[in-house]
């Protein structure tokens, strides 16, 4: 939980009322008073998780999640506003054979602010030796927006007054596709253990910011 107020006395140029603020006061007049900039923002989380292992080959990770943000903010948003955002995940561990281990799972989320989105993952772990092992994954995931490129309606609040608000545009997802080949290895004489990781990222529908604020 957050609660920030900062307010501030400064005095202001008629122009800057008439051009921000649509007052209709004498251009060359400073008029003084408060300006306040207010954020209150709370989180609540809540996570379950269930691991079963039915025997040696396999073993099941399943997660739920529900998350709430709620922010209030004349200048920010001129009000306030409620996102909710519920996960479920499901991941499965399978050794196909002694020295090899795949994996895959998927992660359902649903937002109230830009709707679902599904993530899958797959991989597989090779033990090359007790001590070193190789490794692939894909993966697929969303970056959402947040409520400031959604729901923003940013202004300055002099003496009570809002100014011309700039207004946030919305934004959609991005789109992250990872492609990773890593190498693990162990030396128990040398006290040494190191990871070595190579790795590709494709990023789609990259959203330039169209914020004025």
């Amino acid at each position: 939980k957050s609660d920030q107020v900062e307010t501030h006395d400064i005095g202001v140029a008629g122009i800057v009322l008439n051009t921000l603020f649509g007052q209709s006061v004498d251009n060359s007049t400073i008029y003084y008073g408060d300006l306040v900039a207010d954020l209150k923002e709370t989180r609540h989380d809540i996570e379950l998780q269930s691991t079963w292992t039915p025997n040696h080959d396999y073993r099941f990770v399943n997660t739920l999640s529900y998350r709430q943000d709620e922010v209030y903010s004349k200048t920010y948003f001129n009000g306030g506003y409620t996102e909710e955002l519920l996960r479920a995940s499901s991941n499965l561990s399978y050794r196909a054979l002694d020295p090899l281990i795949v994996n895959g799972g998927v992660m359902w989320e649903h937002s109230k602010l830009t709707g679902e989105y599904v993530s899958p993952q797959l991989g597989a772990t090779l033990k090359l030796t007790p001590q070193a092992s190789i490794r692939t994954n894909v993966s697929k995931a969303y970056r959402t927006p947040d409520l400031y490129d959604q729901q923003a309606q940013w202004s300055y609040v002099f003496n009570g007054i809002r100014s011309i608000p700039a207004n946030a545009s919305g934004e959609e997802a991005e789109e992250i596709t990872s492609y990773e080949i890593g190498y693990f290895q162990h030396v128990p004489r040398l006290g040494l253990t190191y990871d070595l990781s190579f790795y590709r990222e494709e990023l789609r529908k990259l959203v330039p910011s169209t914020k004025k604020y």
